[in-house]
């Protein structure tokens, strides 16, 4: 079908299914983030710009500040803020629930102290004070696609409105954008509560009084991440994730299947992509904030040439991705 001539269709169509469509609909909220003075999620941007997401994944306490370190010492180098962290615990962590968590099957536990994924690439930083190494974690690619949110909390739920803007002509290719609700948790040992204090480093962090808080300026006093008496907290674990790990499917939003063309933009009333993230994992009580980790993937299945007729082999790859606080 040509897109011109099912244009004409589409504007009567869109309004009787917004007349009718429920507060409630999945994929996943309510339409409530529409208002009559237009759609804010049309003043989004979605600029062609690739965003990086530096994960640790595992036991998450262990690699907690090391990680963080690797993001400050980025931000000091880079302007850019092309790069966020995301802590996703697995079984191992004091962080993982099981009615929660289940990212760890994308993002397996990484045993290594020194191994991190960036995006989806496992690897192992240089020490901290290498300017070259934060010059090669800027994204030098220009992506497919970019997303981007708006968030709502409702009740015990955070509603997502994801945003996708497509820059290339793709056909017959299989896209997920997903959200994930991240929080902000203080690392300390919470009375008849959990542990999730960090760590000690000799000289820089001690859990004095149960709460892990740095004694000096680290890594020193002439170039410092860390201040004297910074409490620190774990920034972001993800607590929450939607139904489907891997969210919303695009061919089901867009109006063309799994055609998009470049300047093509979903997520607006016409192809809505709305999530539903539960708030109420245990440990979103000692959070002091949350976040929105929205991420595009590409699922791709092939024959698997040593079992021909058995199930394909899948490949899934990011996209993109975004991050955001509220």
């Amino acid at each position: 079908m040509k897109r011109l001539a099912f244009w004409s269709v589409l504007i009567a169509s869109v309004a009787m299914f917004n007349q009718c469509r429920s507060d409630d609909d999945e994929n996943g909220g309510n339409g409530s983030l529409f208002t009559p003075g237009g759609d804010p999620i049309d003043q989004l941007d979605t600029p062609r710009k690739l965003y990086s997401a530096i994960i640790n994944a595992g036991q998450v306490k262990a690699k907690s500040v090391a990680a963080e370190s690797i993001l400050r010492f980025a931000e000091m180098y880079e302007s850019d803020e092309f790069l966020y962290l995301v802590h996703i615990p697995d079984a191992s962590s004091d962080f993982f629930h099981a009615d929660y968590n289940r990212l760890d099957n994308l993002f397996p536990g990484l045993m290594d102290p020194s191994d991190f994924y960036l995006n989806q690439e496992v690897f192992q930083p240089q020490p901290y004070t290498n300017i070259s190494f934060y010059e090669q974690l800027a994204p030098i690619d220009l992506p497919l696609a970019a997303v981007n949110h708006l968030t709502r909390v409702r009740g015990d739920s955070v509603i997502v409105n994801a945003r996708v803007q497509f820059f290339e002509n793709v056909n017959r290719r299989n896209f997920y954008v997903a959200s994930y609700l991240a929080a902000e948790i203080p690392a300390e040992n919470f009375d008849q509560g959990p542990n999730f204090t960090v760590p000690t480093i000799n000289n820089f962090l001690s859990n004095a009084d149960d709460v892990s808080a740095f004694i000096n300026p680290f890594p020193n006093d002439s170039v410092f991440i860390f201040s004297d008496g910074e409490k620190y907290k774990h920034r972001y674990v993800i607590i929450g994730e939607p139904k489907e790990i891997l969210g919303v499917k695009l061919e089901d939003v867009n109006l063309f299947g799994r055609e998009f063309q470049a300047s093509d933009v979903l997520g607006s009333m016409e192809t809505p992509i709305r999530i539903a993230l539960p708030k109420t994992h245990p440990a979103a009580e000692f959070a002091t904030g949350f976040g929105i980790w929205t991420v595009m993937y590409e699922l791709e299945e092939e024959v698997d040439p040593a079992d021909p007729n058995g199930p394909p082999l899948i490949t899934i790859t990011m996209i993109n991705s975004r991050f955001s606080t509220f």
